[in-house]
């Protein structure tokens, strides 16, 4: 044996014994040892929970202090021994409990153990409180560990026992504490962290009591969520939040929360980044847990840690939005109380089935044909991963948002009404079935769909085939099935804004539209051919829209849909969604005009299309579209079409247009583009051109008309009142937009403002007529003919007369349509004296009201201004009918003059040119006439007022004695340059052709006339302009300059 030491001096200060002083390492000859016997007793335990004696727990030896192993040089070794010399097995685990708030009589140690030792005592290697050696304390579980818990109670520290083996397993099993005493249930609730056990009946069989009251939560901002949120422990009323180690996973002990708290699998984990205080930290589960509560942590101060963030599948919920029902739209996640629209990123189709299912509509099918409007719910920025069926299948991870999710499950189908109408009928799925019986909600439904309103219970009909037979219990014994029949309220009409353009609507107002966004171009074609519109146009719609009346969302159709009626509205709930509407512009709705302030059949050529008026590109169309250009404005055929001349700067127009004949409705569109490009100028044979020929003034003379060949008289005969023929064919009263050229065409006539329109009933065909509302005549109107009811007659001012019932008072009547018609009795006190005088009556006496008679409709009203100098435009239509009509009362004066009165005020046609030779009138000496021989003319859309309403009136011409009076009483009132044609203008030969032309507002143009004196000796050789050589008289913009003689 050696003796290392001898002649030993301590001071007792020295932490090891060869730190004292001796004579030296190894250098003695000592022959004995020196044996010490303690007094302190050394045991080793294992402390879990402040219990000791379960095989589990921190690694601590028991002397006066409490002495707890760190984790520094321990191993696998070291634990066995420990499991085995406390009789508990084999070491299964070991897990570490950060060192924190020890006592002063607490320190804690390491083991270095060189292999020899006897006892682990022998091992410990002392280390000073304030090193950084040893930071964490070890704790492990041996084999003969058996937890224990209490199940099924208000809380974790209440409930049935249960006990198992943790090595194996095993599930748990009953455990009755009816025969321990108070002690022992008292270390059973420590051994849970539950306090101690109740003092009043803690157990009863296989129940236990404690004293703690604890319940596992989770937060969120302080508050309680279901299913996700931060884990908080709340023990007797006081919420602790729960801390994780960054070292240790965490995923088990989300598993054992959801599980716990019912709230399915666990979907995600995380560490918050926030940093709380908190007395529950370093938890650890193996997943087996009933309870957060049973696992192992560090239950004292920890100082700053951070919690745990936990989402359960219970927390979720799905939906899929913006559809017809719950089987079909936008898939919507509600995760942590709030919805969210799901990522595309990754997404497949067994996710979709899921959804499905989830939502109890079968399987997921392909989705190729219906849109959703989007909803404005925040993105997920996840991605989901599904094992099975059943939304706790999923697991998700963070991903970048891709794109929204559209699913479409096997139960959805839509269901269509056929019958009579739009709102009635047999209920017809897609699939082609009918539906045999139905509940008075499902009928709602089907109305909504189809947007009509909903029915009434008498309105839901079970058609029962004549075959059948009743059973006694008021059932049906058929062959044939049984039919849903439901009666819808209200009616659907799916139509555009203007006949073949505009914002898409669905109802009889302009406040229901459609959603743009999920408006396709195959349902755009499908209503212009079902509106008998043509093809749609590419282009995008131009015109201004309005940002309102969305109340559709999308427009779900069938595959076979050939109109409206076999589709389906999902109702717009949130106008949020959708604030612009669809615009849709047909080939229809496609109108030519050329535009130029003096010439007929010349100027610049434009195109309604897609909403707005485009100059067609010079370079645009070719010489068949010129021709069919001209020819379906009346015009002949194309003379010339070239770059406008006035402008060298582009502008938005049209090209690829291609046209075969003289119907625009029947050109090809379909290459047609919206580009930049100079504008052309067409001209056609059919140019006309109004000149006002006067040796003295550039806006006065005869009015001529002149066109390539010849230069006619312009005749002024007809009626102010008729009906609108064209093409010697009558126009639709249905046409659109036409007041504004019913006021040019009374303006042409001489017939002063256009006064009112209205219907007649009439059978066959009728022109309908297009406007913009930009037109100066019909004829540049796009128009058609096809079946009408009604046509238009119209009456322009002059042809208004009007007197009283009586001599000098009574009734005030009107007449404009060939019949008397009563006066509303809006009338003020000046209208009234201005009409006793205007029927040399004297000053008026008095007016009364007298109510309407039964079935008499009375809608003229007389209202005059002071600058009325003509009574006729006193006189108003009325939106509404009137309810009383004026009777007026003037002083009598002899009847000599009433005749005359009546001759001067009213005459027999309404104009001032009644008194027009028949014989067309010849031009004065000093007009330029050209002689040409007359082409016979070409079928004009020229606008004539049918005669017949008032042939009785032609009858009654005032005789030519009153002429002159005529002409002076009529003077001033038209507001036109042909007042002062008279009878004695030069005739023109036989062949004349008399034409209807737009007559401008007097302008201070340079016109030229050159003085008939002076030339009237080159009368027959003078060559007539046109628009391929440049005309006498220079007005038109677009003409050449004159080239000196």
């Amino acid at each position: 044996m050696n003796y290392w030491l001898d002649e030993i001096n301590c001071t007792g200060s020295e932490q090891n014994l060869w730190n004292c002083g001796s004579n030296g390492w190894n250098i003695t000859q000592c022959q004995n040892y020196v044996s010490v016997v303690c007094s302190g007793n050394i045991s080793l335990s294992l402390n879990l929970h402040g219990v000791t004696g379960e095989c589990a727990g921190e690694v601590k030896f028991t002397t006066p202090s409490d002495v707890f192993v760190c984790e520094e040089h321990w191993d696998k070794e070291k634990a066995n021994k420990v499991c085995e010399k406390l009789k508990c097995g084999k070491h299964l685990k070991d897990f570490k409990l950060k060192m924190s708030n020890l006592t002063a009589n607490s320190k804690m140690v390491a083991l270095n153990c060189q292999g020899n030792e006897d006892s682990l005592w022998e091992c410990v290697k002392w280390t000073a409180p304030t090193s950084n050696i040893c930071q964490n304390k070890i704790g492990i579980i041996c084999s003969g560990y058996e937890p224990v818990h209490l199940h099924g109670g208000a809380d974790v520290c209440e409930g049935t026992l249960e006990k198992k083996k943790y090595s194996t397993e095993e599930n748990w099993k009953e455990e009755s504490c009816q025969g321990f005493n108070k002690s022992e249930l008292d270390k059973m609730c420590a051994k849970m962290k539950c306090g101690k056990a109740a003092a009043v009946n803690p157990c009863i069989n296989t129940t236990l009591k404690c004293t703690d009251r604890v319940k596992v939560e989770l937060r969120k901002e302080k508050l309680l969520r279901m299913c996700y949120g931060d884990v908080y422990i709340n023990v007797n009323g006081a919420h602790q939040a729960v801390c994780v180690d960054n070292n240790v996973s965490f995923d088990k002990a989300g598993e054992v929360v959801c599980r716990e708290l019912k709230c399915g699998s666990l979907l995600s984990v995380s560490l918050n980044t926030q940093v709380m205080d908190s007395m529950i930290s370093h938890v650890e589960c193996n997943g087996q847990e009933k309870s957060l509560w049973e696992c192992i942590f560090k239950s004292d101060a920890n100082g700053p840690c951070k919690t745990i963030n936990v989402i359960c599948s219970g927390s979720l919920d799905m939906r899929l939005s913006n559809g017809l029902d719950k089987c079909a739209g936008q898939l919507e996640i509600k995760h942590q109380g709030f919805w969210w629209k799901m990522n595309s990123e990754g997404w497949t189709k067994q996710n979709s089935d899921m959804v499905c299912q989830y939502l109890d509509c079968g399987d997921s099918v392909d989705n190729t044909k219906y849109i959703f409007v989007k909803s404005k719910v925040p993105a997920l920025g996840w991605k989901l991963t599904c094992s099975g069926s059943n939304i706790s299948q999923c697991r998700m991870q963070n991903q970048d948002f891709k794109g929204d999710v559209i699913i479409i499950c096997k139960k959805y189908e839509l269901w269509f009404l056929q019958g009579n109408s739009s709102c009635e009928g047999r209920v017809k799925s897609e699939s082609g079935e009918y539906l045999q019986n139905i509940t008075y909600e499902k009928a709602k439904d089907v109305c909504t769909r189809n947007h009509c309103m909903p029915p009434t219970n008498k309105d839901i009909i079970i058609t029962t085939p004549p075959n059948c037979t009743a059973k006694p219990n008021s059932t049906f014994n058929c062959s044939e099935p049984q039919y849903a029949h439901v009666k819808c309220s209200g009616s659907r009409e799916v139509r555009l804004q203007n006949k073949c353009h505009g914002k898409v609507l669905v109802c009889s107002n302009e406040k229901c539209g459609v959603c743009k966004d999920t408006w396709t171009k195959e349902q755009s074609r499908m209503l212009c051919k079902n509106l008998g519109c043509g093809d749609v146009i590419n282009e995008q719609y131009s015109r201004k829209k309005t940002g309102d009346g969305v109340t559709i969302a999308s427009v779900h159709c069938s595959e076979s849909a050939q109109n409206f009626n076999q589709c389906n509205f999902v109702q717009l709930k949130d106008a949020s969604l959708c604030q612009n509407a669809a615009y849709v512009a047909c080939t229809g709705s496609v109108s030519a005009v050329m535009e130029d302030p003096r010439d007929k059949c010349a100027g610049n050529l434009k195109l309604f299309y897609a909403g707005v008026w485009l100059s067609v590109c010079a370079k645009g169309i070719d010489t068949n579209t010129q021709n069919a250009m001209c020819t379906m404005l009346g015009c002949g055929n194309v003379v010339s079409f070239d770059e406008v001349l006035s402008s060298t700067l582009e502008s938005t127009g049209v090209a690829e247009v291609k046209c075969s004949d003289g119907n625009i409705s029947n050109c090809d569109f379909s290459k047609s583009a919206v580009k930049q490009c100079q504008g052309g100028f067409l001209s056609c044979t059919g140019w006309r051109r109004l000149l006002l020929t006067s040796t003295e003034q550039a806006c006065t003379g005869e009015v001529y008309l002149q066109n390539n060949e010849q230069i006619y008289a312009v005749t002024l005969k007809g009626n102010c009142n008729g009906t609108v023929m064209l093409k010697n064919g009558p126009m639709c009263y249905k046409s659109q937009q036409t007041k504004q050229v019913f006021h040019e065409l009374c303006q042409q006539l001489g017939c002063s403002m256009f006064f009112r329109d209205w219907s007649i009933k009439s059978q066959g065909n009728a022109r309908y007529v297009s406007c913009t509302g930009k037109e100066n005549n019909l004829w540049q109107c796009n128009s058609w003919e096809d079946n009408c009811k009604d046509v238009v007659s119209l009456a322009c001012t002059k042809a208004i007369t009007w007197e009283f019932s009586e001599v000098c008072g009574g009734k005030l009547q009107v007449n404009y349509r060939g019949n008397w018609e009563p006066v509303c009795s809006v009338l003020d006190r000046d209208s009234a004296e201005r009409l006793c005088q205007e029927r040399n009556c004297g000053n008026l006496t008095g007016t009364t009201n007298v109510d309407v008679e039964t079935n008499e409709k009375v809608d003229v009203i007389m209202q005059c201004k002071q600058e009325n100098n003509d009574l006729r435009h006193c006189f108003k239509p009325t939106l509404e009918p009137c309810t009383s009509i004026a009777k007026i009362y003037c002083e009598t004066i002899s009847s000599d003059h009433d005749e005359e009165n009546r001759s001067t005020s009213s005459g027999s046609s309404g104009t001032e040119y009644d008194d027009v030779d028949k014989e067309t009138a010849k031009p004065p000496a000093n007009v330029v006439t050209f002689e040409a021989e007359v082409e016979p003319q070409e079928d004009y859309d020229d606008v004539i007022l049918n005669q017949d309403v008032i042939r009785e009136q032609e009858e009654s011409s005032i005789s030519s004695d009153h002429d002159e009076e005529n002409r002076s009483t009529s003077s001033g009132s038209s507001g036109t340059e042909y007042d002062d044609v008279d009878k004695e203008t030069a005739k023109p030969p036989a062949n004349v052709v008399t034409f209807e032309a737009e007559v401008e507002p007097q302008e201070d143009y340079d016109d030229v006339i050159l003085n008939q004196d002076v030339i009237r000796e080159q009368e027959e050789s003078c060559e007539v302009p046109g628009p391929s050589n440049p005309p006498l008289l220079l007005s038109n913009a677009e003409a050449h300059p004159q080239e000196d003689e």
